[in-house]
């Protein structure tokens, strides 16, 4: 339905109504009230003019205003081009990150459909409104809490209202929503990734892995000793006489460790009867040292 922004009255300037009293002279008294409604005409022509330059009177003005800003920026974006020197002047990393980034002072009118914002022909043709009927005067009868008797016939508000509580309520559907996977494909079957679990030893293979992972430790604190101590040459010749004779002493034990250990584990491979072999290794032992 198109609404009539400027309406020039009267349209009928010659449906004029004869009053009763006039009996011979209605020739006249229409040509009259014709001539009488077209100055009315000519009145609200006049009117709707001077709204009219009224309205392009604002715009140019606005015009105006947005062209000045735009000369000014434009002069001072030239001074500042014809100062530059890029073959001399190179703006470091450094100087542009400690820079604030770049943020427009144009302000957005978020109100463009606000009832302050309306042409003074439209305001007028909403004052001309007939007003809404008095229903405020049932609110003493309606229950508590409930809304005004008015918003039953008119809510401006309402798509306003329905549209928070949409949001309202998608806001907490997608806090309290779960992530939801996806079905696999037909004929596939859900296979699900198995679970890591720690490994439980028995005690004696508890103890012996206890005793390997001392071992590793041993060995590295070792490294880290050879990797901070000083060259050969550096040290006294006394002090190296004494760490190679050392040397060469944790070289034989640990020589004659493993031979011991070979010579335990061949025995009681050969031998089924634990008791004898204990025996044999007992007394074959010391003869090793």
């Amino acid at each position: 339905m198109p609404l009539i922004k400027r309406a020039v009255s009267p349209v009928d300037v010659s449906r004029v109504k004869i009053p009763p009293e006039v009996t011979n002279g209605e020739l006249q008294f229409v040509a009259n009230s014709t001539l009488a409604n077209l100055i009315r005409q000519l009145s609200s022509i006049s009117k709707h003019a001077e709204h009219i330059f009224g309205e392009i009177y604002l715009e140019a003005m606005k015009l105006d205003h947005k062209s000045n800003t735009l000369e000014k920026r434009i002069a001072n974006l030239t001074e500042k081009v014809s100062k530059l020197d890029s073959t001399n002047e190179q703006a470091s990393l450094g100087e542009l990150q400690m820079r604030k980034p770049f943020k427009s002072s144009m302000l957005v009118d978020q109100h463009t459909l606000d009832r302050s914002t309306l042409p003074v022909a439209l305001a007028e043709v909403y004052t001309r409104c007939d007003p809404p009927p008095n229903l405020d005067a049932l609110n003493p009868f309606r229950d508590p809490g409930a809304p005004n008797a008015l918003s039953l016939y008119t809510n401006p508000s309402f798509f306003f209202d329905l549209w928070r509580q949409e949001m309202l309520k998608d806001c907490a559907d997608n806090t309290g929503r779960r992530r939801i996977k996806s079905p696999p494909p037909d004929g596939l079957a859900v296979v699900k990734s198995p679970k890591k679990r720690r490994q439980r030893f028995p005690g004696s293979k508890q103890r012996v892995l206890h005793c390997s992972f001392r071992y590793m430790s041993s060995l590295r604190n070792q490294r880290t000793t050879a990797a901070l101590s000083f060259p050969d040459e550096y040290q006294a010749p006394q002090a190296l006489g004494l760490q190679l004779h050392k040397t060469n002493q944790i070289q034989h034990v640990q020589v004659s460790c493993l031979d011991q250990f070979q010579f335990s584990f061949r025995v009681f491979r050969e031998y089924s009867n634990t008791h004898a072999a204990v025996e044999i290794i007992h007394h074959q032992l010391p003869a090793m040292k």
